[in-house]
């Protein structure tokens, strides 16, 4: 059903989920992009929408809630009764990347006094709604958490063996202000299907789950894909259509890299410009140059190649970062949708490096001609880098080529040598346009 509801217009998934029973349309709705369930929210009464939060976990209402405006917030919490919101409440006051941010309160406790079949009838009393029961905390009479019992060994144990002579004392525990990567990490490591929260007093306050550790690992595998192809993948995901957002954080390093070239081009320049220029016979030999009309515009292709590679390298990066993410939570199958989206990227990344590095190269050579056909070879290379990026992980997947024949260090030769073929064909044309 929350695949239906992700296809739809807000204004029909709002209205079939209104149509739904409220048990599966508040299933649904914690089901569909967190992105668009505020949307879908506001499509609804809001006593409708107060209803479906109700009967929600509470860490998965507060999950909801955590991104829409305060007022918004508090007017539909106040819909509910005082008993539901409060546990929705004390879960939006912790940080939304700490364990107090992704915890359940719904978590069951024992006191260590009960023997195990008083436990084992309060646990059929009270676990309906519980979201995990394998384990059992145990707390003393100040709700202070002192031990743990698995399921399992309830069950075996003696009817009169009581919880504090069976419980293991040691327990794997975390603080409410603990990083939700610290959590993931112990969970992990000790194979755990679920830890339970403390406070800085150790009461026992909520409960990780598995499930939730998932979502944790979802969220910091994007930021290490964002890191290291200087994209923010997962917001990706959520963006349909053009972002400033993403653009700056594109342009931003090729802004780096468009510097870093231009103080190669500056050394080279200084370096070798004037013997080039001396042995311009010897240069225009040189099957590939054949077509550039003076020394200036040769000193102006040679000298502009390091940037290119640096700036092709990086947003050739950029679009293997973003295509190797979908290609690994998607399969692919939003591979248009990343394609129109990139295009527009590329294309305004594309204008921004023309302008600038003809700017630049009218700086170091003085010659306007010179400076509009490297800009524009420039931004074509780019544009092309970027489609490569991302279509060459694709098709490779396509064609069942996997393992090595997609990693960056085959695609990334493979993206620089097309944008530098790309290059000299626009900037060589274009120079002999101008001196025709």
């Amino acid at each position: 059903m929350a695949d239906i509801l992700e296809q739809l217009d807000v204004e029909d998934a709002g209205a079939m989920l209104d149509r739904l029973d409220t048990e599966m349309a508040a299933d649904a709705l914690n089901e569909v992009e967190s992105t668009l369930q505020y949307e879908l929210l506001s499509e609804l009464d809001p006593e409708r929408a107060s209803d479906l939060l109700e009967i929600l976990p509470p860490d998965d209402a507060a999950d909801i809630l955590a991104d829409i405006p305060a007022e918004e917030v508090e007017r539909l919490l106040g819909l509910m009764p005082a008993y539901e919101a409060q546990p929705i409440r004390d879960l939006l006051r912790f940080g939304a990347e700490t364990a107090g941010g992704i915890m359940t309160t719904e978590v069951l406790s024992l006191s260590q006094e009960l023997t195990i079949e008083e436990a084992l009838v309060y646990l059929r009393q009270h676990s309906a709604h519980l979201e995990m029961i394998y384990y059992l905390y145990i707390v003393d009479s100040d709700k202070h958490l002192v031990g743990v019992v698995s399921l399992r060994e309830l069950v075996v144990a003696e009817p009169t063996t009581r919880l504090q002579d069976l419980m293991d004392r040691d327990v794997l525990k975390v603080t409410t202000d603990t990083d939700q990567e610290e959590v993931a990490r112990l969970i992990s490591k000790y194979d755990l299907l679920g830890v339970p929260v403390v406070d800085s007093e150790n009461h026992l306050v909520g409960l990780i789950t598995v499930d939730d550790v998932i979502d944790v690992l979802h969220e910091e595998q994007a930021e290490d894909f964002s890191e290291i192809a200087g994209a923010t993948v997962e917001e990706l995901e959520d963006e349909e259509h053009f972002s400033w957002r993403s653009t700056l954080s594109r342009v931003t390093w090729l802004a780096v890299n468009v510097i870093a070239g231009f103080a190669i081009a500056l050394v080279l320049y200084q370096l070798f410009g004037p013997a080039l220029s001396s042995h311009t016979t010897v240069a225009r030999a040189l099957g590939f140059v054949a077509t550039l009309h003076s020394p200036v515009a040769m000193n102006g292709v040679l000298f502009l190649l390091p940037m290119l590679l640096l700036s092709s390298g990086s947003v050739g990066s950029q679009a293997l970062g973003v295509a190797g993410w979908q290609l690994r939570t998607t399969g692919g199958s939003d591979f248009w949708r990343g394609i129109f989206r990139e295009l527009r990227l590329g294309t305004v990344g594309g204008v921004l490096a023309s302008v600038a590095v003809g700017f630049l190269t009218w700086l170091l050579f003085h010659s306007p001609q010179l400076a509009v056909a490297i800009g524009l070879g420039f931004g074509f290379s780019l544009l092309i880098a970027a489609i490569c990026g991302l279509i060459l992980p694709t098709l490779f997947q396509r064609l069942h080529l996997r393992g090595s024949l997609v990693s960056a260090p085959l695609l990334d030769p493979i993206i620089a040598f097309i944008s530098l073929c790309i290059f000299l064909v626009v900037a060589l044309w274009l120079i002999g346009v101008f001196h025709a």
